[in-house]
C-alpha cells in the first residue's frame, strides 16, 4: 500500500475549510489530471454517500466510485473505494486549529491497479502524478478559500 501524506496551513476557520473540503464538486478545479465528479447526493454528504470520480494517472484514464465512511465536523473526513481500477484506495482529511486558521492534512493511501507490474509502474510514474495532484490540490485549495474569505 502506499502511502502520501500532505499538510497546508489555510487562513480561514476549520468550520469554513471543512465545508468546502465536503464539496466534492470542488475536485473537478483543484486537481490536474482532467478530473470528472459526479456526485449521487444532494445537498452536504452522509455517511454511505458516494460520488463518481475520474482523472489520468500515468497516462491513462481511471475511474473509482468513493463513499464517504466517516464524517466528523468540522475535523475528519474519510472517504473509502467502493470499486474502481484501483486495488484499494483511501482518503483522509484531517483538520486542527492552526496560527492564523487551520491545518489540514490529506493521506491518500492506494494500492495501484496492477499487481507487480503496478508496484513497478507505481514507483516510476503512478506515486509521482499522485504526489503531484496531492500538492496542487491542495494549493489550489489554500487559494481559493483565502481568496473568498
Amino acid at each position: 500500500m502506499t502511502r502520501l501524506e500532505h499538510s497546508v496551513e489555510i487562513k480561514a476557520t476549520v468550520d469554513r475549510v471543512y465545508q468546502f473540503v465536503q464539496d466534492q464538486e470542488f475536485w473537478e478545479s483543484a486537481f490536474s489530471g482532467d478530473v470528472k465528479v459526479k456526485k449521487n447526493y444532494k445537498g452536504d454528504p452522509k455517511v454511505g454517500d458516494t460520488f463518481e470520480i475520474s482523472g489520468r494517472v500515468a497516462g491513462q484514464r481511471l475511474k473509482a466510485t468513493m463513499e464517504f465512511t466517516e464524517l466528523v465536523p468540522p475535523s475528519r473526513i474519510v472517504l473509502d473505494l467502493v470499486k474502481g481500477d484501483f486495488k484499494d484506495f483511501r482518503d483522509t482529511v484531517v483538520l486542527e486549529r492552526a496560527s492564523g486558521g487551520s491545518r489540514l492534512t490529506e493521506t491518500w493511501e492506494y494500492q495501484p491497479p496492477y499487481s507487480i507490474l503496478g508496484q513497478i509502474i507505481d514507483a516510476v510514474k503512478i506515486r509521482k502524478d499522485m504526489e503531484k495532484y496531492l500538492n496542487e490540490g491542495l494549493a489550489k485549495m489554500k487559494e481559493k478559500i483565502e481568496r473568498n474569505r
